[in-house]
């Protein structure tokens, strides 16, 4: 299929930065353009097929996710995921948490709230020489203590990707679980939740996935979802939207309805699986492969410029994020900045995140920034 066909780009940046929101896909837009009417003029006197969207949707997620059906919930952010889980586990004093060092600052701060509410240890494992993230790094320091080990599977400063497989398995051998933010890499790389053995995963639609702000999900394995307390209750969390009275004995939803305690995020779920709807058509392998090619000029650019990187060089999927160390950073900002190029300052560098809608020009005028 023809990807700029699909994904459009804005007409007054070069966006080479995945966290933009300049770079929704055509049909993501003409989606929130129908749905959006559909709020306007009929409200929600047409309830029962906005439900029914809704959870066709919710299939879409499912599907880029690969976890089990009914086990995704949509939440307001990533953020939000990820604190659902940190804090809706049953964790207690001489529980340990795993985290590496450097990981983005949602994926941090709730689980040293999880070990400060719990009496749980919060332990760090730090980057190694060159700010590489490793699952040998943190397989080492799992033991009989370790409860859960709270990774990105794509680090956000400079796309080191990890073998979630490895640390799933190590995790499970003693007991632990393996809670993983994955929105700096779903939808450019292939993933599937249950193959890799994820007990929880966190993510958000804004990246790759090429769709709104204000829209997370939280996927949970069908053996944790009812281990997982909710820490937002409502009449969804309860009751469907026919049984609206209250019954002392009801007890929460099973699947993902009870981490939904309130009105649905109709407009941006429908928004957002638009356009996942394009990236499952076009295939995930496909557009890494795609990305994959601009990432390797990326990088053969800065090598024969003298240019240092923080990014992988091998694996069989690489993330298309690169961190570039110029000789001359302020310069090559204030140039980047010239050109209208989108780029984010990460690690002393400058980091690149080509997306499908780019091309070997946009990867030209960007490294000719560099200096």
């Amino acid at each position: 299929m023809s990807f700029s066909k699909c994904f459009q780009r804005s007409p007054h940046h070069t966006p080479l930065n995945n966290a933009g929101l300049s770079h929704m896909t055509t049909h993501a837009h003409d989606a929130l353009v129908e749905i959006s009417k559909a709020a306007t003029f009929q409200a929600f006197s047409n309830l029962e097929s906005l439900i029914t969207q809704y959870q066709t949707d919710r299939t879409t997620f499912e599907k880029l996710v690969g976890c089990d059906e009914n086990c995704l919930a949509f939440t307001q952010t990533c953020a939000v995921s990820i604190s659902q889980a940190a804090l809706g586990l049953e964790l207690k004093a001489g529980d340990e948490i795993l985290n590496f060092a450097g990981e983005y600052p949602s994926n941090t701060y709730p689980w040293i709230e999880a070990a400060r509410r719990s009496g749980a240890s919060y332990k760090q494992v730090e980057a190694e020489e060159g700010f590489r993230f490793t699952e040998e790094a943190i397989i080492n320091k799992i033991d009989s203590k370790t409860k859960v080990v709270a990774v990105s599977w794509v680090q956000f400063q400079n796309g080191w990707l990890i073998d979630l497989k490895k640390i799933s398995e190590a995790a499970h051998n003693v007991g632990a679980l393996l809670v993983v933010d994955v929105i700096q890499g779903l939808g450019i790389i292939p993933f599937n939740m249950k193959e890799l053995g994820v007990d929880v995963v966190c993510g958000g639609t804004h990246k790759w996935l090429c769709g709104p702000l204000g829209l997370g999900f939280l996927a949970v394995s069908k053996d944790l979802i009812q281990q997982l307390k909710p820490l937002c209750v409502g009449s969804n969390t309860f009751t469907d939207y026919e049984e609206l009275a209250t019954d002392l004995k009801r007890k929460p939803y099973t699947d993902y309805r009870r981490f939904e305690p309130g009105s649905p995020f109709f407009i941006m779920a429908r928004t957002a699986a638009a356009s996942i709807e394009q990236i499952l058509k076009a295939g995930v392998e496909n557009i890494n492969h795609e990305t994959r090619v601009l990432r390797n000029l990326i990088t053969t650019t800065a090598e024969t410029r003298g240019f240092k990187t923080l990014s992988q060089q091998e694996g069989k999927f690489l993330s298309p994020t690169v961190t570039v160390l110029p000789n001359n950073l302020e310069k090559s900002i204030q140039q980047l900045r010239e050109k209208n190029i989108l780029f984010a300052h990460r690690l002393g560098g400058i980091r690149l995140s080509p997306h499908v809608y780019n091309n070997k020009d946009d990867i030209d005028r960007a490294m000719n920034c560099l200096c």
